[in-house]
């Protein structure tokens, strides 16, 4: 396709969602993405995440989360491989979900069995269990996405590196390998790294933190059931830990200690301060010595949601945290597709901004 409706720069979990909505309506879709296809890099990788209807940090997104979840459903019984792993979240002394039972979420007691692994200080907090969580698989996750937009017609190329850094793209024609692609529309979803594109293709006050998620294995689940995923808070530290058959997940929501700038610093710092955390909260992993450490960033919005800025008429650049984010990326490329195409403009879920619809 030397032409085409919509070019996706980008396809990670939310771009290769927009490709697949953007060519189930219709329109000429290319993608094209840096990483080999068999790899999925940035804030969407790691074995699991964490698939939740509600999310009290964003409680507006509640309506998306729903919707997302009912994407992701009808996506897995199209697919042969697993995608999704049925669960149940935990979330101990985490105030602010404590303070909101939301549906079908009720409070347990300290005693309760699915807290039998934890410190005694960190179950006197309480907790509270939502029954209508999963786990999604990432990698597989994003290659059924990719699997569908092509299955709608979109082309998708990897090791593909576009020059986003002059204004060139703007008119619409990009070098993707040896061959010059003109695009009525570009959407940019580069993640982390649209920090890294020039200002006038991206919104004021987006903004980066540094992400850590740890895998290691483990000899037994210490305790914790592992047909559950717990989300667990202790003064300012606050974890998420998966435990999985002979392993365990972890990551730290708040920004991790760095003894240096670099992401090969940060992750050392951030392994042994969570690793440290850990075997106080777990005490049955105070063995824990083996681990892996995958070192990302998260990018926000100025106010912690979604957006897509109108740069130009044809380019447009999409912010959306797949950290936080990325069990909504279904719902959302739908909202996106509603933007580029019949210009639409914002709501509670997503914020358009720039020029404004074409």
């Amino acid at each position: 396709m030397d032409a085409c409706d919509v070019m996706v720069i980008g396809l990670g979990v939310h771009g290769s969602a927009a490709a697949a909505a953007l060519a189930r309506r219709g329109l000429r879709v290319v993608g094209c993405e840096c990483s080999p296809s068999d790899e999925v890099w940035g804030a969407s990788a790691g074995p699991w995440r964490m698939l939740r209807v509600t999310d009290p940090q964003r409680p507006q997104l509640r309506a998306l989360g729903r919707e997302a979840r009912h994407c992701w459903d009808a996506l897995a019984e199209r697919r042969a491989s697993p995608l999704i792993r049925a669960t149940a979240a935990v979330a101990v002394g985490a105030r602010s979900v404590v303070s909101e039972r939301v549906g079908r979420s009720s409070v347990i007691a300290p005693d309760d069995a699915r807290l039998a692994g934890l410190a005694p200080a960190v179950r006197a907090h309480g907790a509270v269990v939502d029954p209508d969580c999963a786990l999604l698989d990432a990698r597989a996750a994003v290659s059924a996405l990719r699997a569908d937009a092509v299955a709608a017609g979109a082309e998708l190329y990897f090791d593909q590196l576009v020059n986003l850094a002059e204004p060139a793209p703007a008119a619409g024609r990009l070098r993707l390998g040896d061959r010059e692609v003109r695009a009525d529309r570009i959407l940019v979803c580069l993640g982390a790294e649209v920090i890294e594109l020039p200002v006038w293709q991206r919104p004021a006050g987006v903004r980066t933190e540094p992400a850590i998620m740890q895998h290691a294995p483990v000899g037994s689940s210490a305790g914790l059931d592992t047909d559950c995923f717990y989300l667990l808070d202790r003064g300012t530290d606050r974890f998420c830990v998966i435990p999985l058959s002979g392993s365990v997940q972890f990551g730290h929501f708040t920004t991790p200690a760095a003894s240096g700038t670099g992401r090969a610093q940060l992750s050392r710092a951030a392994g042994r301060r969570d690793l440290t955390a850990l075997r106080d909260i777990v005490p049955g992993w105070r063995g824990l010595r083996e681990y892996s450490t995958a070192a990302s960033a998260y990018t926000f919005t100025a106010d912690g949601g979604f957006e897509i800025y109108r740069a130009t008429p044809t380019m447009a650049t999409l912010v959306a945290c797949s950290g936080v984010g990325f069990k909504y990326a279904p719902a959302l490329a739908e909202r996106v597709a509603a933007v580029l195409v019949d210009g639409r403009g914002s709501d509670d879920q997503l914020r358009v901004s720039g020029i404004g619809p074409r």
